[in-house]
């Protein structure tokens, strides 16, 4: 049975992207300033947390700077095909507010969630793209969501081996 699918203008997907790094920008700055100053190696989180958070910050004026462009096109209400839970996934990730309070094990598991979900979304978005700028773009923006995935789980298996041990 064919996955469920629906079309959404190249507009509203790169203010989704935007809304995404947007999203992810607060996350990190949050997550970083919640644990400044607990013991070790929780500064060593922190200035990471941070730099992901600049990260996202480069990301979001990327995807303004190509929304901007797209505003001019008249491509910009060319359609891209998302399967709908992936688009459910993503507008249910722009939606999640950061608590006030983190748990740091939750919220390394809710980081993996959104950068996942980032990367799924920016495959399909990059597919969408016409420009090579924008699609050589996007795939620069997910090499770097790639690495973000990959420093939040190896974080995730650090405080797994402390637990373990």
């Amino acid at each position: 049975m064919p996955t469920p699918t629906s079309r959404i203008s190249r507009r509203e997907a790169l203010s989704i992207a935007v809304k995404m790094e947007e999203g992810a920008l607060r996350f990190y700055r949050r997550l970083a300033e919640s644990i400044r100053g607990w013991s070790s190696p929780s500064e060593r989180y922190s200035v990471l947390f941070e730099a992901l958070a600049d990260d996202e910050d480069t990301h979001a004026y990327m995807y303004r700077n190509m929304l901007a462009r797209t505003e001019e096109e008249a491509s910009a209400k060319a359609e891209l095909e998302i399967s709908e839970s992936l688009l459910s996934a993503v507008r249910e990730a722009i939606g999640k507010e950061v608590p006030e309070t983190l748990n740091f094990d939750e919220a390394l598991k809710l980081a993996l969630y959104l950068e996942t979900e980032t990367l799924r979304f920016y495959y399909t978005l990059m597919e969408g793209l016409e420009g090579i700028y924008e699609r050589k773009a996007v795939a620069d923006i997910m090499k770097i969501e790639k690495k973000h995935l990959s420093e939040v789980a190896e974080i995730l298996v650090e405080q797994a081996d402390r637990k373990a041990s």
